[in-house]
């Protein structure tokens, strides 16, 4: 650039003022087919996403005085295969009826940022349309006559967003695939939401008409209580009173029992294994400036290996607004070896408002908080990963002395026949005490507590008493045989021992040999 463009360009600067650049902002109509359908992996997400909307409009109500406290809040699920129909209702607020369609065909404008509420976005409404030919949103506020619905259609949309000659704007497609109407009269301290579903189209092994598979995922996603089976739940229940002080939510599918977590005091960690609960542990993260920011708990059991079967509730999970957050490996990064969360039963329910789930739901937004937290819960998992690879330790250290001992049994059995002759037995009983030495150093290793190695120590006692009474046995009893054949005899009678695989088959074989040289030796005498 030369002098002469420079100054060209100054001048040009000091005689143009900024001015803002005018352009019209179009917002195409894929945008909808992304929100739709393109927002979450899991088809079951959906269910998540109408209880956490549910959820906040029984809190308003409780709020504002319409309920007086959650227990007299319900969510209803009711799924009907037959007519591949799902609705779900709750008596929460309801939407006033000059609000409805202004806020059910909004995007991303929800009033709930900013406040305590579980969903913010604006878009988990729109969770369902993707999966059914339509849905219908129908609601009522308290002090009206008349509730308004609003219809999506999803064939619609479908038509719309693939004809390349509608070229209308988000807005547009919107109007021409919502209908609205007026509901008939109805009583005027009636309130609802309600979500109706219409055709569901097959996903996922039809999943989402599938009441058990709902019903498990909600148990674990859902704001709903621990079980009163479950021996720790007026503990745990206790620790969490205090950050959770406004209970829980009755929800129900097809007029069930109300849904409780999945958590029992027995835990399927295989299909050949089976463990217990034995305790649990209270988890708490505190902030330098915030106080208290995520408190949890972990249950306790035999960690006796990864949980595979009853995947439910494996893994250190966590929760916003009492809903989960991700699944089961939300925290696994966190672990020094990931494989090991799977290992844990736990949650952590997150109280800092710096940490929000992201859109989907299935992670944190990334920031400096979610970080600090991740950093503050280290600890924590160490601690559980250490107590796993202990109780690997100990089923390794078990399983060793379990081998021993079958060795010292097997090998004094052998002796206690009689039938080595003294040089053999005096082989097979070093073999006794080294054993039984190895079984007397895992006896006092901190891996194992105090009834643990009580319990060894007197399995010892035993063995080497009996030990003791082999040793005044008489060492062979083939005196009776001529002493120029006995020796040759029990060489042959010790390789038996020493070549056949099993021991028990060994002195088996050995005993019928034996009743033939007896036998023989006495016709011979004879």
């Amino acid at each position: 650039m030369t002098a002469r463009d420079i100054a060209s360009l100054a001048a040009l600067q000091d005689s143009s003022p900024e001015e803002p650049l005018e352009r019209e902002l179009v917002v195409g109509k894929d945008l909808l087919q992304l929100f739709t359908t393109g927002m979450y992996v899991e088809p079951l997400t959906l269910f998540r996403e109408y209880i956490q909307n549910a959820a906040d409009a029984i809190d308003d109500a409780v709020a504002t005085g319409i309920l007086s406290d959650r227990s007299a809040g319900r969510i209803e699920i009711d799924i009907d295969p037959g007519a591949r129909e799902v609705r779900i209702r709750d008596n929460g607020t309801g939407i006033p009826r000059e609000e409805a369609v202004r806020r059910l065909t909004s995007f991303g404008s929800s009033e709930k940022r900013g406040t305590s509420a579980r969903g913010f976005r604006g878009i988990g409404r729109l969770a369902g349309i993707g999966t059914s030919q339509a849905v219908t949103f129908r609601t009522k506020a308290q002090g009206e006559t008349n509730g308004i619905a609003v219809r999506w259609d999803h064939r619609k949309i479908r038509e719309l967003v693939n004809d390349a000659t509608f070229n209308g704007t988000l807005s547009e497609l919107v109007q021409s695939v919502v209908d609205v109407s007026v509901l008939g009269a109805e009583p005027a301290d009636e309130h609802y939401f309600e979500v109706r579903l219409e055709k569901v189209g097959r996903t996922r092994g039809d999943v989402l008409l599938d009441e058990f598979a709902v019903g498990r995922y909600l148990s674990q996603v859902a704001p709903v209580p621990l079980s009163s089976a479950f021996t720790f739940t007026e503990e745990i229940s206790a620790h969490l009173r205090p950050h959770l002080p406004f209970g829980h939510f009755d929800i129900r599918v097809n007029a069930s029992e109300p849904l409780t977590r999945p958590f029992t005091d027995e835990v399927r960690i295989s299909h050949t294994k089976t463990d217990r609960i034995t305790g649990w542990e209270p988890i708490e993260v505190r902030d330098a400036e915030r106080g208290v920011v995520a408190v949890g708990w972990v249950l306790h059991h035999g960690y006796i290996g990864a949980i595979s079967e009853q995947r439910e509730i494996r893994g250190l999970r966590a929760r916003i607004g009492d809903l989960q957050v991700g699944g089961d490996a939300i925290f696994a990064s966190v672990f020094p070896e990931s494989r090991f969360n799977s290992w844990v039963i736990g949650e952590l329910h997150i109280f800092d408002s710096r940490i929000a789930p992201n859109g989907r739901r299935d992670d944190f937004e990334s920031n400096p908080a979610s970080q600090s937290l991740a950093n503050q819960l280290t600890p924590w998992v160490r601690r559980l990963t250490q107590l796993t690879r202990e109780s690997s330790m100990r089923r390794a250290r078990a399983k060793k002395l379990s081998a021993l001992e079958t060795q010292v049994l097997e090998s004094l059995t052998t002796v206690e026949q009689g039938l080595l002759g003294p040089a053999g037995a005096t082989v097979l009983r070093a073999k006794i005490e080294s054993s039984l030495a190895e079984m007397e150093k895992a006896a006092t290793a901190e891996l194992f507590d105090d009834a643990a190695r009580e319990s060894l120590r007197e399995k010892l006692d035993l063995l080497r008493h009996r030990v003791q009474a082999s040793s005044q046995l008489d060492p062979s009893r083939l005196s009776g045989i001529p002493p120029e054949r006995r020796d040759a005899y029990e060489l042959v009678l010790q390789l038996v021992y020493e070549t056949v695989g099993s021991p028990a088959a060994g002195r088996a074989l050995v005993a019928q040999v034996l009743q033939k040289l007896e036998t023989l030796h006495q016709s011979s005498d004879d």
